[in-house]
């Protein structure tokens, strides 16, 4: 697998939720993170509420909506905790 096919993966998923000015809104943020939770939770990788809550505050802006660049920051980031637990 070449390494732009994940980041190309992650920026089609994003732009599948994405407005038209290019960003995330904080509620679709949520709801993506919830449904990661959900299936991921059956291969032992759960995000709990608090944690949920954290990434959206830290990550959007002042009119709830995220940047590509903190979204794949964001998988990334659980991709991470997710392996050292």
């Amino acid at each position: 697998m070449e390494i732009s096919q994940p980041r190309n993966a992650f920026r089609e998923l994003f732009f599948k939720h994405a407005s038209e000015d290019g960003k995330l809104e904080a509620k679709e943020l949520k709801e993506f993170i919830s449904e990661l939770s959900r299936t991921a939770s059956t291969l032992d990788f759960p995000v709990n509420r608090r944690i949920e809550m954290a990434i959206v505050r830290r990550y959007t802006d002042r009119d709830d909506k995220i940047r590509l660049q903190d979204f794949i920051i964001i998988i990334c980031k659980l991709t991470l905790m997710h392996r050292e637990c």
